[in-house]
């Protein structure tokens, strides 16, 4: 079987999710949970795509993520994600 992907030494910096057509970067964004106190997590996918008993669903799963360094045109730059539970 082949190898689609190789990944050597690369950081994708931009994490977009196509459905919304908006993105983030990873060094860039700023979470919050719903009393305004910043979550200190190094990336907000986790809890954007978070599914279980103990949490509400998140508000990106069932959406069509992707990663990429360049900018996408068209694309709604996220500055700050709020978490809602």
């Amino acid at each position: 079987m082949g190898q689609y992907f190789k990944w050597i030494n690369v950081e994708k910096k931009n994490t977009y999710n196509h459905t919304k057509k908006v993105y983030y970067e990873s060094d860039a964004v700023k979470v919050f949970y719903p009393d305004n106190t910043e979550c200190k997590f190094t990336d907000p996918l986790p809890l954007l795509m978070c599914y279980g008993n103990s949490v509400d669903i998140g508000p990106w799963v069932g959406d069509i993520i992707g990663v990429s360094d360049e900018k996408i045109d068209g694309y709604t730059f996220l500055k700050e994600v709020h978490i809602g539970w």
